[in-house]
């Protein structure tokens, strides 16, 4: 999913971390007098009221899906099974709790320039040139199964594979032929960032398969291009620093990072106490003992706003506690199209 490219940040250690809530702190002028102070906790449930702050609708969206779902049955997962991934046999046959087409739309992803450059890519117009195409020959292997396999051509007599505006489900299981990944930690911090990040843009073809001059061959009518993406929080992975109205940026994350932390040692009067634990909405600490914790950063902190940095296991345990959170795959609409190209399937 996206929020997940913050991981070259992660081995900086020297920031002086706070736990959320009331916290007892020591103060600087006498070891042994006890000093308070309170962080207002922000719940992870805020979080698509900050994306929508910041723009970020279809982030927002796909998180509000899984917070909101729950299993549909006693044969349902919450938390997605690996080995879904990266195939799945036949996803019109996933339960609706388990697959999303009905938010991530193609006019509006195309605006992003990722998404025009992974476009230019299959079309041999990308980086790679006509090396990397739609059509290339792991494309045409994958056309000739479809059509001899999942469509029981017979290789002799013409077939029209009449995908063009049908859904993407249909499309993603008897169309797709190709892909090109997309997305990398240095993008920037956006919503298709937010939503996506790094994902999978397919293309699926329509058109008709015939036999001519003894060879099979295929004409195309549309190429179709689509998004497919895994939503999940199964990794242990970073997913940012978040006040009520926003995320912070890589840069001013970075920035504050390699900043000392007097100010705020000096503005309270206190001693950092070593870092604890928080499960976000438990209003649990837990000290650190050697393993992975949760830490709010004491960077750009103004006394009583709410601000929490999150990890996907916060996701995880939330999920635990409510037993609601469902993983999920995301399918964006199709983009046809029209090329009307000739294939040798042999």
């Amino acid at each position: 999913m996206g929020m997940n490219d913050f991981r070259e940040l992660e081995n900086y250690s020297h920031v002086k971390r706070f736990v959320f809530g009331q916290t007892n702190l020591v103060s600087k002028d006498d070891p042994n007098k006890g000093h308070k102070i309170y962080i207002e906790p922000l719940g992870l449930k805020h979080i698509p009221t900050a994306m929508r702050a910041m723009g970020w609708n279809l982030s927002a969206d796909l998180m509000d899906r899984w917070f909101e779902t729950e299993k549909e049955d006693d044969k349902d997962w919450l938390e997605m099974p690996t080995n879904l991934k990266p195939n799945i046999p036949d996803p019109r046959k996933l339960k609706k709790s388990q697959v999303c087409t009905d938010k991530a739309k193609m006019d509006y992803l195309i605006k992003f320039k990722r998404i025009r450059d992974a476009i230019n890519e299959l079309l041999g117009k990308g980086k790679s040139g006509e090396k990397f195409s739609w059509y290339d020959t792991a494309a045409i292997n994958s056309l000739r199964k479809l059509l001899l396999d999942k469509h029981e051509w017979n290789g002799c007599s013409s077939f029209d594979l009449d995908l063009y505006n049908k859904d993407v489900l249909t499309v993603e299981h008897f169309g797709k032929i190709n892909r090109v990944s997309f997305g990398s930690p240095i993008d920037t911090l956006d919503d298709l960032y937010g939503s996506i990040g790094r994902a999978d843009l397919h293309v699926a073809v329509d058109g008709l398969a015939f036999f001519e001059s003894g060879i099979r061959k295929f004409k195309t009518r549309y190429i179709g291009f689509y998004i497919k993406d895994y939503y999940d929080f199964n990794k242990q992975q970073f997913l940012g620093v978040w006040t009520k109205d926003c995320v912070l940026s890589k840069f001013k994350f970075a920035e504050k990072m390699i900043e000392t932390d007097h100010d705020i040692t000096s503005q309270y009067g206190i001693n950092i106490p070593e870092p604890v634990r928080f499960l976000a909405e438990t209003y649990e600490a837990i000290t650190e003992s050697g393993v992975h914790y949760n830490y709010i950063e004491a960077i750009d902190w103004k006394k009583g706003e709410a601000i929490a940095e999150v990890w996907n296991s916060d996701f995880q345990n939330w999920r635990k506690k409510h037993n609601k959170g469902h993983d999920f795959i995301t399918f964006s609409d199709v983009l046809w199209m029209p090329v009307e190209k000739i294939l040798k399937l042999d």
